[in-house]
């Protein structure tokens, strides 16, 4: 018989199922092992389909899976999890593309880069990608710049998926790691150089601490992360894709509440550091592409500060320069509820600024 089966972490359970097997259910002995990064094997006995008896998390239509609890404290929780193997006496098992459970924890930096780097290379299922990178955060030691980029895939997954826990965790690892990263070398590779991870990790920071309304923690990271970049002449050019857009949402944060002469020169600094930054683009077409990003939040930048200074100027309409404008030019989340949430939190503080 052959079978073909998904997997993925949901929690703290692993969970299993077919995609496709045959139709007429003969029982089948399956044999799971879980394989930690220091040799040990933990195996578990389970009968298709008969122990298959959960609601699968990826089926609307009533398809059953196996859930088994990730068996982390039997090894004291200091081991990572490697991998998860499936096999059967007699049956081949294929394993399709939403088989998540074979890259848990990577060994080496070869391993973090084939895994991590690009998105369509990671987890499918949420739940494995975010145990994948807490595991990263919690164990691998071989690189800052590895931890600094799993730290913020992390925290855009908790953004997305509003978790408490979660968020409170990714602001702790991206403080600290902001902290780590100044030891770096200074380059134009977005996940090895020092500005650049350290502004990555700046924007995930900010934009954590909007998501759970906390405006001291935001207006000191943006202060702390636009002053830093603005008065560095010699980070990489590609700094400006997430730079220039937190200058447009600080600034008009600073507008909102008084702080106009500071709202002044943080959009006038935005706005001359991009044009800057521009003559000194590498001759690479990607750079150029991510470049022509923050371009619209520029434009705004020296709209706001056009008008700061009571210029007589014609530009854009006026809805450019709007709340709602200025936070979809600023946001990097995209999940519908999470940014929801997060604008309301943006106009809470706009509507304290002005009671």
């Amino acid at each position: 018989m052959k079978f073909s089966m998904r997997g993925e972490i949901v929690g703290k359970s692993a969970i299993f199922g077919m995609e496709t097997a045959p139709s007429d259910d003969v029982p089948t002995e399956l044999k799971i092992s879980f394989l930690f990064v220091d040799g040990t094997r933990l195996e578990h006995a389970a009968t298709y389909p008969g122990d298959f008896t959960e609601p699968a998390p990826w089926s609307e239509d009533g398809a059953q899976a196996l859930a088994l609890p990730l068996p982390l404290e039997e090894v004291s929780g200091t081991v990572p999890l490697r991998r998860v193997e499936v096999s059967s006496d007699g049956n081949e098992i294929e394993f399709s593309r939403f088989w998540d459970l074979d890259r848990l924890f990577p060994t080496d930096r070869t391993e973090f880069k084939n895994w991590m780097f690009r998105a369509i290379h990671r987890p499918k299922g949420e739940g494995t990608l975010v145990f994948l990178t807490r595991q990263i955060l919690d164990h691998y030691d071989l690189n800052i710049g590895d931890r600094c980029a799993a730290a913020v895939i992390y925290a855009y997954r908790a953004m997305e998926m509003m978790d408490v826990e979660m968020t409170a965790r990714a602001i702790s690892v991206s403080r600290q790691l902001i902290d780590e990263a100044d030891s770096l070398p200074e380059n134009d590779h977005p996940r090895r150089g020092r500005q650049l991870l350290r502004s990555s990790l700046f924007t995930v920071l900010w934009q954590l601490y909007l998501s759970v309304d906390d405006k001291d923690g935001l207006m000191e990271t943006l202060k702390a992360y636009t002053g830093e970049v603005l008065e560095n002449d010699k980070a990489p050019a590609i700094v400006c894709v997430n730079l220039i857009p937190a200058c447009l949402f600080y600034g008009y944060l600073l507008q909102q509440n008084g702080r106009t002469d500071e709202a002044e020169t943080v959009l006038w600094s935005a706005y001359r550091y991009y044009r800057v930054k521009a003559n000194e683009l590498p001759d690479n077409p990607t750079f150029f592409y991510e470049f022509s990003k923050p371009f619209h939040a520029a434009s705004i930048c020296l709209a706001l500060a056009l008008v700061q200074r009571g210029d007589d100027w014609r530009g854009p309409p006026k809805e450019l320069g709007s709340s709602r404008h200025i936070f979809q030019t600023s946001i990097r989340v995209n999940e519908p509820t999470a940014a929801a949430r997060m604008k309301k939190n943006f106009l809470g503080m706009i509507r304290q600024s002005a009671d």
